[in-house]
């Protein structure tokens, strides 16, 4: 059990430094995203690729989000994102950074 307790708080240490601050999302991820949920035009639109219930948003889960990099992203793909990571500094960054481009702060969770 301390070493579970170890690697939180080396984790928990290393966001406090800003060490592991990536705020670019993965090439595969928005690959990902553009190919199979909703496609990025070249005049700005979108256009939705992903039958969902009730013509809804679908949902996504940047788990593991460090600073919700993939959950901002999302947003700009029409999805509705959630953010979990073990870091609450990491997730205090990523509340930070979500309420930058106006979304909201409330959908990211500590495990």
């Amino acid at each position: 059990m301390n070493v579970i307790k170890d690697y939180k708080a080396a984790w928990e240490e290393s966001f406090a430094r800003g060490d592991n601050n990536i705020l670019y999302p993965q090439t595969e991820v928005i690959r990902f995203l553009n190919r199979y949920i909703c496609k990025r035009n070249n005049d700005e639109s979108a256009t939705k690729l992903i039958k969902t219930l009730n013509d809804r948003r679908p949902i996504g889960l940047d788990f593991a989000c460090v600073v919700g990099t993939h959950f901002i992203t999302f947003f700009d793909f029409e999805v509705e994102g959630w953010g979990v990571d073990i870091s609450h500094n990491a997730i205090q960054q990523a509340k930070r950074n979500a309420l930058t481009r106006g979304l909201s702060s409330d959908r990211f969770i500590v495990l």
